[in-house]
């Protein structure tokens, strides 16, 4: 077993005052980790703890403790130790030895460790208290793990801690690393689970450096927020930003052309909301589209909404009005940047004849689009002419990211529906249904 190394121990030693009452035993928790090559280490491991006087040489005291097939998960394990009353006010140094289970190689691992505890505090058997005036009521100190519980039952807790102060900072249980995890649980349902019982409190809240991060997590759903409560002011995440520059809510994905930053879904209600401004960088893709305001001639009962207007170009409208000239000619000039934007133009013309003569007046385009401009004639001198020009956009966005006006569905979305519903498929077979 070269290469193989054990750290991070649990001891406790107690600095407060206990109940007379506490039972007591010889018996502690160790809990460690053991490595193989500088990896963690995973499986069944036979284990042997001896208690000596001294870091290096010295006398053993007592018997080894061996400990068979110590199940050793992801380096971690945990395990029971007894050597009897043997803490008395000198110091000890427990040493350890591994072997995989049934092996019997063992190999020491070095340096021994100081055991700082007293058999009291060793011994603790749950449940216990301490009370005391100080800002403290109980010290512990241990390489890994100062303080450390464990619960048997169904609704056990582990660790608890209460605080009755009615101060705002006040803190009932508290974790401080400098480099490492202030706090951490696991869980086979939940790693930590917080509730705030107050109507304006918050559950978890999170606080990051200047370049750190308040809340994070991974897994399927990294950070989920669920709010049960009814009305408008119920978010399930709420972000918000108090930096000049700074975002709210911010959602990136960069996996597969099907991989969303942010998703909203909903099956009444919007399934995104926005009270302001929204810009977009890329291609905004939609079944339809249109504008809604308050009705002019009723905006407190009524929206009024239009439908956009749809291509399978990259299609820009411009239209007016002009009067042709005495000979029946005019020319219309466009934006210093059209030609820059525009490409491969149609045009449409019609008079207008408000006075609704007999003559049937005709208009043409006798010079096309050229720098700006084109020209137009009709058969008759000082004639109104509505116009419609439309171009294809050449702009360097629109060249490189031309729309597909067929495609087919790949990968996740094969096989599923953007409305399942019109084409008589259930529900599961939405492009947004849970997968």
């Amino acid at each position: 077993m070269r290469g193989k190394c054990l750290i991070a121990a649990f001891m406790l030693i107690s600095q407060g005052t206990l109940g007379a009452d506490t039972p007591a035993t010889s018996s502690f928790t160790y809990q460690g980790v053991l490595k193989v090559s500088g990896a963690p280490a995973s499986g069944m491991y036979d284990l042997q703890f001896s208690l000596w006087d001294a870091p290096v040489g010295g006398v053993q005291i007592g018997s080894t403790v061996t400990k068979a097939g110590v199940t050793v998960l992801a380096g971690q394990f945990t395990t029971s130790i007894d050597f009897g009353s043997q803490y008395p006010s000198a110091k000890r140094y427990l040493q350890i030895a591994a072997s995989p289970a049934g092996a019997n190689t063992y190999s020491l691992i070095v340096p021994r460790q100081e055991l700082t505890a007293t058999p009291l505090a060793s011994g603790l058997v749950l449940p216990w208290t301490a009370t005391t005036t100080a800002a403290t009521g109980i010290t512990l100190t241990a390489q890994l793990a100062p303080l450390w519980g464990t619960a048997t039952n169904g609704f056990g807790i582990g660790v608890y801690g209460q605080n009755t102060s009615s101060a705002s900072g006040a803190i009932g249980v508290k974790g401080s690393c400098n480099a490492g995890l202030g706090v951490y649980g696991e869980g086979g349902a939940y790693g930590g689970r917080f509730s705030a019982l107050a109507s304006n409190a918050t559950g978890v809240w999170g606080q990051g450096g200047t370049e750190g991060i308040g809340v994070g997590g991974t897994g399927m759903t990294a950070v989920r927020g669920d709010s049960s409560f009814g009305g408008t002011g119920s978010y399930g995440v709420y972000g918000l930003s108090h930096s000049t520059n700074g975002t709210g809510v911010y959602g990136e994905a960069s996996a597969g052309s099907v991989a969303y930053g942010i998703w909203g879904r909903s099956t009444s209600g919007y399934a995104g909301y926005f009270g302001g401004n929204v810009s977009i960088a890329g291609t905004l893709t939609k079944s339809g589209g249109s504008f809604r305001i308050d009705h002019p001639l009723d905006p407190e009962h009524k929206y009024l909404s239009h439908s956009f207007v749809e291509s399978p170009d990259m299609m820009n409208i411009y239209n007016g009005n002009i009067v042709t000239d005495e000979r029946g000619y005019a020319t219309v000039r466009m934006p210093d940047w059209f030609d820059a934007l525009n490409r491969e133009f149609r045009y449409q013309l019609t008079v207008l004849d408000s006075l609704d003569s007999d003559e049937f007046v005709q208009a043409k385009v006798v010079r096309e689009m050229r720098e700006g401009c084109f020209s137009i004639r009709t058969s008759r001198g000082s004639t109104a002419v509505s116009w419609q020009v439309t171009g294809i956009r050449r702009d360097a966005w629109a060249e490189a990211h031309r729309i597909q006006v067929e495609q087919w569905k790949e990968g996740a979305e094969a096989g599923r529906y953007l409305h399942p519903e019109l084409f008589g498929a259930p529900a599961s077979r939405a492009m947004d249904a849970k997968r």
